[in-house]
């Protein structure tokens, strides 16, 4: 039967974009690592994404949904670096629920993986060069 210090570690593991977000001490456990910080057009992206979706419920809304993924989509077409974690870590910051801040991140890993989905509600179509300008100056 494994520790419940090996348990703990376990937990940690899945959690680490909780741990990432929050800025959790380690609790004397083995060291999980931190997500990657990102790149700074994802961090205005993402309070984009906080400003255009209630944060409460997240992107369970299709015009939500649709708005969200229209700016992933671009941020990949862009060349944006970004991972499941940091979404789900950064929508956490923002505030979002874990649940919604979980779906954002699992959109992301969908278009991360090549999946094509249709939008409806978009953002402009050069919202990624707005960003990069917001966060150059």
């Amino acid at each position: 039967m494994p520790s419940s210090r090996a348990n703990l570690t376990d937990v940690w593991v899945q959690h680490r974009a909780w741990v990432s977000a929050y800025d959790v001490p380690s609790l004397n456990v083995s060291s999980v690592g931190e997500v990657p910080a990102p790149d700074p057009v994802l961090t205005a992206a993402l309070a984009t994404f906080t400003n255009s979706v209630n944060s409460s419920t997240g992107i369970t809304d299709f015009r939500d949904e649709s708005r969200v993924v229209d700016g992933l989509q671009k941020l990949k077409h862009a060349g944006v670096p970004f991972t499941r974690e940091q979404l789900v870590a950064g929508a956490l910051r923002h505030n979002w629920r874990g649940s919604a801040a979980f779906a954002l991140g699992t959109v992301g890993a969908e278009i991360l993986a090549g999946k094509q989905k249709r939008v409806r509600e978009t953002y402009r179509d050069n919202i990624v060069d707005l960003w990069r300008e917001e966060v150059s100056n």
